[in-house]
């Protein structure tokens, strides 16, 4: 049997050689793009070592030869993972994030620094799609798929590019894990209801209520302040377009959209990003058969490059999440999302 292609330590230590001569301080990004790369290089190590553990998936999932493979690196952000991909000899990698900040934070890298790419796209991956003729093998991501919109419109995007596609995605949103489950949802009832500025960020950020208020009224005028307050409270997890879509149906037809069932995810109505959504193992496993992916869920792996204890504390909790099956769910601090697309014959086998 061959072997599969794995990305290795060597390939792990080059990597973090060529970042730290990265001369932050020729960079000319905006500041919340800013402090996040700072973030990432301060933890290089532990986000390296999730790099590459999404890679392997997508290696040992394939039957090309990774100097074959196109791979995405879809939500982007400052473009590490993809810079990392194209780094360990991967053939094409793209870089897509739907935040001109964040495309122009990895454009100014890549001109100023020795990290290369093959390309980085601005928008979101229909747009992608429809301009450009590039058919990806895989597509990878952390942190992204909890925050995207609509998750029907981007599998069923995904299940029309390519019938073998690999989709590996990491999020910190366990709805399993208790404590961070506790942590995310004071985080959405803070946007929600108080406003929540971005790490990092000058803005002052308005409650998603009060911002979802405000496009009411601009849409039903002088209606009551009950309708109001009821629009409100309906069309929590909606953007600005299908707000304005759902009053316009309220004053005709007197309907209500339909209430967003989870008690806690919200949505920012101006960019459409939810505040780390939460789904549970079977909401995610429902959405990848829809749209004829075959999906594990894998426990993800605490930073163990840290000053003692909290090191060892860290190796402790490791090798409960690797030798105690299940119990592992409990206190992983993320998960790993790994869709392999299958034919329909398969999913009935």
């Amino acid at each position: 049997m061959e072997q599969v292609e794995q990305i290795n330590d060597y390939q792990i230590q080059s990597f973090i050689d060529t970042l730290q001569q990265l001369d932050t301080s020729a960079l000319t990004i905006e500041s919340y793009s800013y402090g996040y790369l700072k973030h990432l290089l301060h933890h290089k190590k532990f986000y390296l070592e999730i790099y590459r553990t999404i890679l392997n998936y997508v290696l040992k999932n394939s039957t090309k030869k990774k100097a074959e493979m196109v791979v995405i690196d879809y939500g982007s952000g400052n473009g590490l993972l993809g810079f990392f991909a194209k780094h360990c000899g991967f053939g094409i990698v793209i870089n897509i994030d739907i935040s001109e900040e964040f495309c122009m934070s990895q454009l100014d890298i890549f001109k100023t620094n020795k990290l290369e790419i093959d390309e980085i796209f601005c928008g979101d991956i229909e747009n992608f799609g429809k301009t450009s003729s590039i058919v990806p093998d895989a597509l990878i991501g952390t942190d992204v798929i909890e925050h995207i919109y609509d998750l029907e419109k981007f599998f069923h995007v995904l299940s029309s590019i390519n019938k073998n596609l690999i989709t590996v995605l990491t999020t910190a949103s366990n709805e399993k894990n208790w404590l961070k489950k506790s942590q995310l949802i004071r985080i959405q009832l803070k946007d929600e209801w108080k406003g929540n500025a971005p790490s990092g960020s000058n803005k002052e950020e308005m409650p998603f209520r009060e911002i979802r208020r405000g496009i009411i009224k601009d849409i039903i005028g002088n209606e009551s302040i009950h309708e109001i307050e009821t629009l409100v409270t309906y069309t929590r997890g909606l953007n600005k377009y299908d707000i304005e879509k759902a009053c316009k149906n309220y004053l005709i037809k007197k309907e209500l959209p339909p209430p967003l069932q989870h008690p806690t995810n919200t949505c920012d109505p101006i960019t459409g990003s939810w505040t780390e959504r939460l789904l549970t193992y079977q909401d995610y496993h429902n959405l990848y058969y829809k749209y004829q992916f075959k999906l594990s869920i894998l426990n993800g792996f605490y930073n163990t490059y840290q000053s003692f204890p909290k090191s060892l504390f860290m190796q402790l909790l490791n090798y409960f999440i690797k030798n105690f099956g299940k119990f592992g769910n409990f206190i992983s601090p993320f998960i790993i999302l790994v869709g392999i697309r299958v034919l329909q014959r398969e999913r009935n086998a």
